[in-house]
This record gives structure tokens, sequence and C-alpha cells, in this order.
């Protein structure tokens, strides 16, 4: 994991809330739990990032649920600080396991305790340092596969305005890693600024880098990107990121709806554009979807003659006439293909981690100081918004269901503990029959719009507002050119006395007086169900009661 000298010459200060090392060319360090970067002189590269010396501190989040980064010194000597760290995602152990077992694992009680325990990360020389035994490795991208990201990274379209880099590959070979690693060399390039900008197309509803799952949405990314997906939520602002637009599938997966899929991404390629006015310069790394087989290749030979892309990164296995039939399509682009990588074993399954990315999104508070920050309180907890959905005063106008349609006499029960997206109705034309059109071809027309609004709109016995089928008997989702994504929410309950909907969110206050005068549609489709909403509390009852034994334990070992 790490190839520091055994002795402690490359040590420079050892104290509980910092660790000073002075690395040679070459050397690396690697280290689990939570902490803050500081380089005192030279430079060094963790995910791609190129850091150099400076007072400024970047927090790095290194669980052992993906590879650890490595601090590596380059071009000569560089002296770092580790420093120790309040954890910030640590607390959501208290409402799942999902989230114990993590981070920087404290030596049992019976051990010898040491100044290590009090740190919020600990070095590892190799995995038999962890005092968890678990299975740990290091992220490394290999000779080969960075020598393609050189071929990338030092193009002259690579600092040329409106560089497009598209990754794509088959689910689980490391593109998010690839795209974090492009992102942070362009970051801090040499010719970067504390303005330089990057944009992020997230096009992987499954496991989006950003947004919760089920959403597909252009970022802007001002700070390099130290971390896995759960550990900076789009649900806030931040200094580090902010979302430019946003759109739901309502599925993990756009197999079910490419025609939709590929809507909602020429839309966003569209935002990305407008938004490059006042950022000239910036290139977008699209994040393809991992699906990439059958009928999915004809979604990627649309998309990649829908963008001008000066640049395809192919991640193995791939098959030889899509790679065949993506350079016909694009002469003038660099296509790079990087072999397979070794993929170690995962800790959490990929249900899981979507689940911990979900969690993370619902628990999310606004940033202090530039960091991201959660609650470990339980969501029953959080006082819900109420929402009418009927009267004059009705907050929402309709419910939608992307996919398979349902019974409206079921409708409440199904959405009950639910997720749902909050999408902005900009337009009645989102409504059209007609989704996905080439630049071309003009907006829906009034026959295609069908029935008038007011006519599609049924109520359920509850009372709930749902969307008909069209003409057609289908419910075709909403045109992304005419509206958008504000956000995820869960229904805590639906109060049929008040005709409201009681409504969990991380937004805030201003985002939801924003909604206020315009048309706000609910999305159910195929979220994965949250059920670790329904452990919370009792999770979190254990947890306290744990606390409050080992609290016990302490004072009793001190009379």
């Amino acid at each position: 994991l790490s190839n520091l000298p055994m002795d402690e010459q490359c040590v420079i200060s050892d104290s509980p809330d910092k660790l000073s090392l002075r690395l040679q060319a070459g050397e690396t360090a690697t280290f689990v739990g939570e902490y803050d970067l500081r380089v005192n002189s030279g430079y060094i590269m963790i995910y791609g990032a190129i850091l150099r010396s400076g007072p400024k501190l970047h927090r790095v989040f290194a669980p052992t649920s993906h590879a650890l980064p490595t601090v590596t010194a380059k071009g000569g000597p560089a002296e770092v600080d580790i420093i120790s760290t309040i954890p910030l995602l640590g607390p959501l152990s208290n409402v799942s396991p999902l989230w114990t077992k993590l981070w920087h694992a404290q030596t049992s009680k019976d051990a010898k305790q040491t100044k290590d325990d009090s740190r919020s990360f600990a070095l590892l020389r190799d995995s038999s340092d962890d005092p968890l035994k678990r299975a740990v490795t290091a992220l490394e991208v290999e000779q080969d596969c960075q020598v393609t990201l050189n071929r990338v990274l030092s193009r002259q379209t690579a600092i040329h305005p409106s560089s497009v880099i598209m990754v794509s590959g088959p689910k689980g070979s490391g593109k998010s890693t690839i795209c974090k690693w492009i992102i942070n060399t362009f970051l801090t390039a040499s010719k970067a600024t504390c303005s330089t900008s990057c944009f992020w197309l997230d096009l992987d509803p499954g496991q989006p880098e950003f947004s919760a799952p089920g959403q597909m949405s252009l970022v802007q990314i001002r700070s390099p990107v130290l971390g896995p997906n759960y550990t900076h939520p789009s649900g806030h602002v931040s200094s580090a990121h902010r979302t430019i637009r946003s759109h739901t599938v309502a599925a993990n997966s756009p197999r079910d709806d490419v025609v939709h899929f590929l809507a909602c991404a020429m839309d966003l390629r569209d935002a990305y554009f407008r938004t490059l006015e006042d950022f000239p310069g910036a290139p977008l790394i699209l994040n393809c979807s991992g699906w990439v087989l059958g009928s999915a290749v004809s979604a990627m030979m649309e998309l990649v003659q829908q963008f001008p892309l000066t640049d395809v990164v192919l991640m193995e296995p791939m098959e030889r006439d899509t790679v065949a039939s993506i350079e016909a399509t694009l002469p003038m682009a660099r296509v790079l293909m990087i072999p397979p990588r070794y993929k170690p074993a995962q800790s959490r399954t990929s249900a899981e981690l979507r689940a911990m990315q979900a969690m993370s999104y619902f628990h999310s508070l606004p940033p202090s100081k530039g960091l991201s920050q959660w609650t470990s309180n339980p969501l029953t907890q959080i006082h819900p918004w109420h929402v009418k959905y009927n009267g004059p005063n009705a907050g929402i106008s309709s419910i939608m269901s992307y996919g398979e349609a349902v019974n409206p006499d079921f409708l409440a029960s199904i959405i009950d503990g639910m997720t749902v997206a909050i999408c902005e109705v900009e337009s009645d034309e989102a409504y059209a029959t007609v989704q996905y059109r080439p630049p071309h071809v003009p907006s829906a027309s009034a026959a295609e719009m069908g029935e008038t609004m007011t006519e599609r709109i049924g109520r359920t016995p509850e009372g709930l507002p749902y969307l008909r089928p069209d003409n057609s008997g289908l419910i075709q989702p909403l045109d992304p050119r005419f509206s958008c994504c504000k956000g995820l929410a869960i229904v805590r309950g639906i109060n049929v006395a008040k005709q409201e909907l009681q409504l969990i969110t991380p937004m805030s206050v201003k985002e939801i007086k924003a909604l206020q005068g315009s048309k706000t549609v609910l999305v159910r489709g195929k979220f994965d169900s949250p059920q670790w909403v329904f452990l919370e509390d009792i999770y979190s009852g254990d947890a306290q009661k744990l606390k409050r034994q080992e609290m016990f334990g302490l004072m009793k070992d001190k009379t």
C-alpha cells in the first residue's frame, strides 16, 4: 500500500492530531479514514490531482468501501501534513450498519492504546496494518492506463475551449475513477487558476457521481474530487461544485426508455453550451452508463453523433464492432482504449452503495466552511414539508408514473414511504407525446399535445392528482427541454383529511420557495425502495443504547 522506508527518517513530526512526512520522489503513502491534506513543500499527486505547496487544506475521504487514494511525491522531495479531523460521515453509522467499519478502526479497549487511536486516519504500509484486517487496496492507475490518460490530457484540444471527453465502458470497469482522474488533472494543471472549472455530465443513473440514484445531471466542479460519490451529494450548492441542470429517469438504468434518456442527454448538452458562455474553455467530461451491450450500442452511437467529442476513452472489454463504428463516426477525435483493470473485492454490493448514496443525499445539510455536512438523526426526526395536493393553494399539480402505469385506486398506497422526484414544469409542452427530436426538428405541435392538461388530470379516491394516459393509452415522461428535476423526496405520509402530503427532502427553504407559483410534478418510477428509512430508528436506538453502555463502562473504570 505504501513504499515509505521503514525507518523514521521520513517522519518530520508525529502527534495525536497530525502526522508530518517527508517523501522522496516516487514514494507513496496510503491512509484510511478521513483527513485534511496540506502540502508544505514540493508537490504531490492524489486521485490525479497535482497539489502544490500552500496553506490550503484538502479534505480527503478514504473509506474501505473503495480503493484507498495514495499520496505520491512528484518531481522531487515533498513535505506534507496529514491532519486529523472531526469525521463528517462517521456519525451516519448511528443510523445504519452500512456505514460501520469503513473508516479508521479503533483498537479494542483491551489492546495497548496509542496516539493513533485518537486520529481520524491511519497510515497503512500494508493490509496487515489495518486493525480490522479488512481487504484494503490502494487506488492505482496502471502504467498503460496512465499513458492513455496523458495522451488525452496533453492533447492540444485539452487546453482549448470546449474539450469534450466521453468515458464509456461496462459496469464496474472504473469509469468514474477515470473521470475523476481527468477532472482533477484539469483543475490542478499548471495553467489552472482559482476560477478554473470543469463540467461533469452524469449519464449513469444507476451510479451517478454527484446526484442521487435515478438522476442525470450537469455539474460544475471547481475543486478536486477527493472521495467516492457518497462523500459529495448534490443536494446543496457548495464552493466545490453546483448542479447546473438535472433530470430524472426514475430508474437505475436507461434501458426501459432509451428515447427519454437521449432526450435528457441532449438537453444537458445544450445546458453545457449555454453555461460555457460564462466559463470559456471549461472542458466537459461525459460519464456514460455501464449499460453497453445490445440495444445500448445504438444509444451510445447516438451520443457519439450528437456531442462534439474531442476524445473518447473506452474501458475494455468493449465490442470491436462498437469501437470501429465510433472511430468511423469520429475521424477527427482520438479514440483510446484502456485495458481491463484489476478489480478488488468490494465490501459493499452495488445495491448497498446505491442505498448509501441515497442516505448521504437525504441526510445532507447545507455546507459549512466549504465542506459538506450530514445529520446523524433518523429521518423520522426531521420535520417534513406539508404540501397541499388539492385546493387553491395546492403545491403540486399532478403525480406521474414513469414506466409501468398504476391503478389510481392504489396510487396512494404505492407512493407512501417511497422515493419520488420533484420536477418543475416550465411549459405545458413538457407533456408532449413526442420526446426526442434532433436539433432541426421543431418543438411539439398543438396536435401532439392531445387533450388539454386540465382534462388529463384525474383524482384518486384520496384526492391525489394524477396524470391520465394520453390518447395512445400511454403516459409519456416529461420532455426535458421544458422541465427539470429539482431534487428527490420521500413520501413520509398522506393526510387525507387535510389533503396534504408529508415530504422529506434535503432541498433548502429557498429552493422550495422558488417552486411556488410554478407547476410542480411528483414523479414515481423504479427508484430503489428506501428500506433503510424504516430501520433507522431501530438501529439508532441500539446505537444510542450501546453508546450509553460504553459511557457507563468508562465511568465505572474511572471509579
